[in-house]
């Protein structure tokens, strides 16, 4: 029994050669393990390439905007005294809308563009229905109405090539359309209208759009002018990335 128990203890010796293995080990890895922390601390000053923009590579796109209408302001003279209307102060805000869009790419330059809208034109008319006043009731007075508008177009969108403003992102593109379609609304029966327009796509780093957009729809004919300049402000969302 003397004898197992003395066999299952190494020697001195044995220890000595083991632990001086150990240290020759770990003092082989010590140059590997700067190696590595040179080469990484390396990485970032090589330079980085640049993520494409989603935005500007993709299939086809859809646009939700807010819009801002200033039509004709028909409580204005002389327009107040042809309709019979009250001539009152000059419209102070634009009419605001939404417009709704997608498009799709024929290419990185061309695009065909199908938009739907609709803004809410602010005006007044007489009415019998009048609040008192002065202590009677006048018969007529003037009283606010509300002119829902509404319109579907599709054209035509051409873009330039992605460049950067003075060398710094994002990513911008001007483009140009025209868009023709019909108008109606609660006051004028459906008319033929047409949208020339163009703007500023801002391209974010995940994908997203911003854009910026300057229209003039001309409705031309009828009693009623509709005609107006537009602006928008909008996001746009890609849909299917195009393949470099």
């Amino acid at each position: 029994m003397r004898a197992s128990r003395e066999t299952a203890h190494p020697k001195m010796s044995d220890v000595r050669i083991s632990v001086s293995s150990h240290r020759q080990a770990r003092c082989s890895m010590l140059p590997a393990i700067l190696g590595l922390c040179l080469s990484a601390s390396a990485a970032p000053a090589q330079p980085m390439t640049r993520t494409p923009t989603v935005g500007g590579a993709s299939r086809a796109e859809v646009l939700a905007g807010v819009t801002g209408e200033a039509p004709e302001d028909v409580n204005q003279p002389p327009r107040c005294q042809e309709l019979s209307l009250p001539c009152l102060s000059p419209r102070t805000f634009y009419d605001i809308g939404e417009a709704l869009s997608i498009a799709g790419h024929l290419g990185d330059r061309l695009a065909v563009v199908g938009e739907a809208a609709a803004y809410r034109n602010r005006w007044d008319a007489f009415q019998t229905s009048c609040p008192p006043g002065g202590g009677r009731t006048p018969s007529e007075c003037s009283g606010p109405q509300v002119n829902h508008v509404r319109s579907i177009l599709a054209g035509l969108r051409v873009r330039t090539a992605p460049f950067l403003w003075r060398g710094y992102p994002p990513e911008l593109r001007v483009f140009g359309q025209v868009l023709i379609g019909t108008q109606w609304s609660s006051v004028v029966p459906r008319r033929r209208a047409i949208q020339p327009g163009g703007g500023l796509d801002i391209y974010l780093r995940n994908g997203i759009t911003i854009r910026l957009e300057g229209d003039y729809c001309w409705v031309p004919g009828g009693f009623r002018d509709l005609s107006t300049s537009r602006t928008l402000i909008g996001i746009v969302i890609p849909l299917g990335e195009t393949k470099p």
